[in-house]
């Protein structure tokens, strides 16, 4: 036997929206409404008896929140704001200081939790104030630059997307020295080709003269020995005359004619 009791007291008002699961034991509430939050007691009823207690909270979504800047007081070298973040039943108001260059919360983040449950923030990030409305369901929130009411600041600050600007910067000139190194090295290579082309070009290889030998044969001095023939040599160059055709002449055969001699 299982009974569902909120505060000590049986619900008829459940009726349709309780779904029990004998496989596991597991209770399920549908439709669930903020007017359901209390304790709930699961009583099990058996050979023992056990009671569980559970706290329930139901939470709609939060509502929208809204930031106001009440005032604002400027100087040459100084800003002061006084903003209000509020929702629908509360509100939470705080300073902000700024100076030239930074700016703080007085009393650091302001935080209250609401009446239904939600919390409610407001604190400062960087120039940026944010107002906070969450629950356990979602969140909402609302932000004001501190640039917009504070003249001397946006002035004398940086940018608000100066990181972004840095960025194109330092992309654009590595852009450029890649550009300029390669300009450079094409250049100087440029140069060395052509002094190499040309020095190819203009060496000049010697072409050895062909030297021909003749061997002249001289008939032997009548005064040397015959055993002891000489030959001389005779280097001589490339023939610089007219080209003739020589033709060797064809051999002379000579023929005698035998006359038989006269019988005795």
């Amino acid at each position: 036997d299982f009974h569902l009791v909120e505060n000590q007291k049986s619900l008829s008002n459940y009726t349709g929206r309780v779904e029990f699961s004998v496989n596991d034991y597991s209770l399920k509430v549908k439709n669930l409404q903020e007017a359901d939050s209390g304790v709930y007691t699961a009583r099990v009823i058996g050979d023992i008896e056990e009671l569980t207690e559970y706290n329930v909270t139901v939470q709609d979504a939060v509502s929208p929140v809204k930031l106001k800047v009440d005032s604002v007081s400027n100087s040459s070298d100084s800003c002061n704001l006084t903003v209000t973040c509020s929702t629908q039943d509360s509100h939470i108001s705080s300073t902000i200081r700024c100076d030239t260059k930074t700016c703080s919360q007085e009393g650091g983040e302001q935080s209250e939790v609401t009446t239904s449950g939600a919390s409610l923030h407001v604190y400062l990030v960087n120039h940026s104030i944010i107002c906070n409305h969450s629950n356990q369901v979602n969140w909402t929130k609302d932000i004001k630059m501190t640039e917009d009411f504070c003249p001397s600041l946006a002035e004398s600050g940086p940018p608000r997307n100066s990181h972004i600007v840095i960025v194109i910067v330092v992309v654009t000139i590595t852009i450029l020295c890649i550009f300029a190194v390669s300009a450079v090295c094409y250049r100087r290579k440029r140069r060395t080709c052509p002094d190499k082309k040309e020095n190819t070009e203009n060496t000049i290889y010697a072409v050895p003269e062909v030297s021909e030998m003749e061997a002249v044969v001289q008939p032997p001095n009548p005064t040397n020995d015959a055993s002891d023939p000489s030959t001389v040599y005779s280097m001589v160059g490339t023939h610089t005359g007219p080209t003739e055709t020589k033709v060797d002449p064809l051999p002379e055969s000579l023929y005698s004619q035998i006359e038989k001699p006269a019988s005795s």
